[in-house]
This record gives structure tokens, sequence and C-alpha cells, in this order.
């Protein structure tokens, strides 16, 4: 099994054609370790795929293995894909049950690439907070459908920064400094409820309030903010900030960048 492995990928090192891929997990026969296997020969050959547009320009280990950095980019970007689509499949009735739940907690566990970055590190936490005592209670259950409707209506990069593009932050991003500033948060967040990010604030010793105002030191945007940001109440409050952003410094700021500032 790993002799083909690695004749597949010496195929595609010498330009040659293959097998179809689909042909050849049919031919793994359930075996988890050559599924394994195969997934880091897959992600070999799109490396391979993907050299000069990837910024590795071909570059590979002692072994002739692409980077590892890459390789775990790679692992990245397809767990959050299936994370994505399971919050799609989740919410499709409108309702989280208990077992969905419980099974995406198990999921998170066996997947830590996703629980080690955002927004999954945040999402984990919350659902680990609500399966805790074991009783998803009314309000719960209202957040669990609030983050899987978040994240449905969601292409994420591999940086939450990156999405959605077309949002006016700061660039560069500013240090975000929360002792004695004011915060105005906007749009659906990772880190929990709206209110749960202005108790952090009030916590570490900001103030927040509901509008921008002159003395608003930082907008702040949630993950799931919507692409089509220009429409309604969350729009005209981004719209403000950015009218006041070059008259008083304010900043405009993605969620992911806020919760680095805090402890």
């Amino acid at each position: 099994m790993i002799d083909r492995l690695k004749w597949r990928i010496r195929n595609v090192l010498n330009g040659r054609p293959t097998s179809s891929q689909l042909a050849y997990i049919e031919n793994l026969g359930g075996d988890a370790d050559a599924v394994k296997s195969f997934q880091e020969a897959s992600d070999t050959i799109e490396w391979l795929r993907r050299q000069g547009r990837s910024g590795f320009h071909g570059r590979t280990d002692a072994h002739g293995q692409p980077p590892a950095e890459f390789l775990h980019r790679m692992r990245y970007e397809r767990d959050l894909q299936e994370m994505l689509g399971i919050a799609r499949g989740i919410i499709m009735d409108g309702v989280v049950t208990d077992s969905e739940a419980v099974s995406l907690q198990k999921w998170f566990g066996q997947h830590p690439d996703i629980v080690g970055r955002w927004p999954g590190n945040q999402i984990a936490r919350r659902l680990d907070r609500i399966l805790e005592d074991g009783v998803i209670d009314d309000e719960e259950r209202q957040e669990l459908a609030e983050i899987m409707l978040g994240l449905s209506g969601q292409t994420i990069g591999v940086e939450a920064k990156q999405a959605p593009s077309s949002l006016p932050f700061d660039s560069p991003l500013p240090s975000v400094e929360i002792p004695g500033r004011l915060f105005v948060f906007s749009g659906r967040f990772a880190y929990g409820p709206r209110a749960a990010c202005r108790d952090t604030v009030d916590d570490l010793g900001g103030s927040w309030k509901n509008n921008i105002t002159l003395k608003t030191d930082y907008l702040v945007i949630g993950t799931f903010a919507s692409r089509d940001w220009k429409h309604g109440s969350f729009g005209r409050k981004i719209e403000r900030a950015v009218e006041y952003r070059d008259r008083t410094g304010l900043a405009i700021i993605p969620e992911d960048h806020w919760a680095e500032a805090v402890p």
C-alpha cells in the first residue's frame, strides 16, 4: 500500500498522469492506516499542483516532502470546510438537538488542528461550557443555533481576518488596548454572545456602548459578519465608524484581532 502511494507521488513528480483519486480510495478497503496515508499523499499531490501559487515554489524538506507548515495548513483548511458543512447540516431544520451537539463536541475532539485556531477554539470552548452539566436549556440551545447559523453562512479562510474581505478593517491592524478604552461590538461573534464580549471588556477595565460616538476607540466586527454588511443597522454602524476614523482615530478591527488582547 505504501509502495503504491510512493509510486503515485513519484509519477506526479515526473509529470506522468495517475489513476483517479476516487478509484484509489475505493481500493483502500476501509483500512484506517491506509486512509491516513492516502490523505497525506493527497496533501503532497495538492502541494505539487499549487507550486508557484502557494509561496513555497517547490521547496521540500530533507525527505523530499512538502514543508510541514503547508501540510498543516492543508489539514486545517480541509477540517475547516468540514466543520462548516456540519454546521449547515445541523441547522438545516432550525434546531440543534442534544445528540447533534454531543456529536459536534466529539468531532472537535478528533480535530485538534481546528480546536487550536480561530474560530474553532472559541466554538469548541462554548460547546464544552454548554454541555458541561449534561443539560441544554432553552437559552443554551438558542446560543448553539446562533453559532450554527453564523457558521453556515460563512466562507472562512485560514485566518478569520480574511473574511469577509469587503469589510473596511484598518490596515495594518492596530495594537489593541482594553483598559480605559471604549468599544462598540457589531455582528455575531465566535467568542460568545455580544453580552459576553461586553462583560469581558468590563472585567478588563474597558467600557462599551451600543452605538458609535466621537469617543469610541474600537469598533469590533464579529467573525460571522455578513458580506451584505452595507444593508440594515449593522451597515450603518460600520459606515459611521468609517466616517469617524479619519477624524478621531477610531479603529475598525475583526473579532479575532480583539480576542488576541484578551488574556
